[in-house]
This record gives C-alpha cells, sequence and structure tokens, in this order.
C-alpha cells in the first residue's frame, strides 16, 4: 500500500523547490546567462524536484507491484 505521508512530503518538497526556482528566475534571459550563481541554484532546484516526482513514481509503481515496463 502506497504510503500516503511519504507522498504527501514528497509533493511538498517538490512544491517548495519548484517556487523558489520561481522566485529566483531573473527578468531576463540575459541576467541567467551571466549569473553562474544563480545558474546553480536555479539547477538544484530543479533536481530536487525532478527528483522527488521521480521518487514518488518509483514509490507508487514498486507498492502496487506494477514492475519494470516490457517495452
Amino acid at each position: 500500500m502506497t504510503d500516503t505521508v511519504l507522498v504527501l512530503h514528497k509533493l511538498t518538497t517538490m512544491r517548495e523547490h519548484i517556487a523558489r526556482a520561481r522566485r529566483r528566475r531573473p527578468a531576463t534571459p540575459d541576467a541567467l546567462r551571466t549569473d553562474v550563481d544563480l545558474q546553480d541554484a536555479l539547477a538544484m532546484s530543479l533536481l530536487v524536484a525532478i527528483q522527488e516526482a521521480a521518487d514518488i513514481a518509483f514509490h507508487i509503481t514498486a507498492d502496487e507491484g506494477w514492475g519494470i515496463p516490457s517495452s
């Protein structure tokens, strides 16, 4: 059975990191292009959000016994 508390915790973390990325979004592409620290911060927030989404998917897949797709 899927652990809803775990899924909710991961969704919360995912939403927080998406919100951080939105708050850090620069006004122009040039501002992003020239600020490597901002690039790193955005990349990390997106990485964590994507990882949480993948973790949720793997958790549900394993708990439901769906297994690995054949194709």
